[in-house]
């Protein structure tokens, strides 16, 4: 058979062609297009047969899968059609589900959460694509029913697991021991009990509170100091770093009344500023037998890196944004078996007395100084800035410090530490 010429431009064009290939027009006495044998179905599960082949090494169930789906039973129409183009039989699966009866499961492991949502969205994506209301109905529910079906029941009865916490964050120290003194305005006592210069005894005797004057290895060695400092009269311990993280992880109060209803969250939202108008509901509860009240305030400081598409493209040399600082004022309150933590801008105290409309800082200071007067049997330490600790990068190529590391330890160590012994 000859090859029909077109007889505007006088290109070839196949003998069934009824308009031409390259500039359309009608082409003289075309011939009947060959048969071409139907394309079978695509099985609905095939993402998840292709996972469990590749998972085990075998295309057994894979091949006898697509070897069981019968033809097409509906072509898909195009979403779009070119201007004098013929339109050709298409070749994707149809969404009927009598035209792709769905195969056993797989043999092996049972399929990932993320592999039977992937199979969803395939069956609905083809349900669109076929263009017909009820036939992608019936597909729908004929994915869903499938996947249903190879979901493992759940025990209703079996409670959730909690959610794990991540590790309290504590300054990158290695030493296993801590020697923590007290001991306001005693520079002299200071340097003859643990042999420091007097600069820093004059900085730890006045900034009051509990600092950590000595880390190390050697228990001994520390007590045998500590044992010093307590004959000049001051009050000093060594604590286990260890046991800095079995106490409880701090609890986000997000507000509180007068008559001490609160609620709190284990989320630790300090961390990241939270946004103030999608804070989470929390739990109600009553916040009374407060023991101990330790305020500060913590430095975070923040670097933009030089902007880019990534690391990688970044011109050397480039200069980076920059530092920001904010310090946030907080307060720990410490009540049998909790820590529950005061941060501005997370708690919500308009119904609170000393509430300061337009200034939650104003508003938690003023708190504080009522707090003593809330909780009388409550110790109240001395306040406490966290500066912003080393800096870490990120991965736009910023820097960020934070001092809550540093909080952490210093808050914890208060409550083990303990009060100075009265006389």
């Amino acid at each position: 058979m000859s090859t029909p010429l077109c007889p505007r431009c006088t290109r070839a064009n196949g003998p069934h062609r009824v308009s031409c290939l390259y500039c359309g027009a009608a082409m003289p006495d075309p011939v009947a297009a060959p048969s071409v044998a139907p394309r079978k179905a695509v099985p609905a599960n095939l993402d998840a047969l292709v996972r469990d082949a590749m998972r085990s090494g075998s295309i057994g169930p894979l091949r006898a899968a697509l070897e069981a789906q019968g033809p097409a039973s509906a072509p898909v129409v195009p979403r779009t059609v070119a201007p004098a183009a013929v339109t050709r039989p298409s070749s994707a699966p149809s969404a009927a589900p009598s035209a792709a009866p769905s195969a056993a499961p797989p043999s092996g492991p049972a399929p990932s959460r993320a592999a039977l949502l992937d199979a969803l969205v395939l069956a609905a994506e083809r349900a669109r694509v076929a263009l017909d209301l009820a036939a992608a109905l019936d597909a729908v529910s004929a994915a869903v029913a499938e996947v249903r079906a190879l979901v493992p029941a759940e025990d209703p009865s079996k409670p959730e697991p909690p959610a794990e916490l991540a590790p309290i964050p504590l300054p990158p120290v290695r030493f296993p021991w801590i020697l923590v003194v007290t001991g306001g305005g005693a520079e002299a006592r200071l340097v003859r009990a643990l042999g420091i210069d007097h600069a820093t005894a004059r900085q730890i005797g006045h900034a009051g509170g509990p600092r950590v004057v000595g880390r190390g290895e050697d228990r001994a060695a520390l007590e045998l100091r500590a044992e010093r400092a307590r004959t000049e009269g001051l009050h000093a311990t060594v604590q286990a770093r260890s046991a800095l993280s079995t106490l409880p992880h701090a609890e986000a109060l997000l507000a509180l009344d007068r008559e001490g209803a609160c609620r709190v969250c284990p989320t630790p939202l300090w961390l990241e500023p939270p946004d103030p108008s999608n804070l989470p509901v929390g739990t109600v509860g009553q916040l009374d037998g407060v023991l101990l009240i330790v305020p500060g305030e913590v430095e975070v400081r923040d670097q933009r890196g030089p902007r880019a598409q990534d690391k990688w493209s970044r011109p050397p040399g480039a200069s980076a944004g920059a530092v920001t600082e904010r310090r946030v004022l907080v307060v720990d309150l410490y009540v049998p078996g909790r820590i529950v933590r005061v941060v501005e801008g997370v708690v919500d105290l308009r119904g609170d007395p000393a509430f300061v409309p337009g200034s939650a800082r104003r508003t938690l200071a003023a708190w504080l100084e009522a707090a003593p007067l809330r909780w009388p049997a409550a110790r109240v330490e001395a306040r406490r800035i966290c500066s912003g600790g080393a800096a870490v990068a990120r991965v736009d190529g910023g820097l960020s410090g934070s001092g809550w590391p540093t909080w952490e330890e210093y808050s914890r160590l208060a409550w083990l530490h303990g009060a100075p012994p009265v006389g």
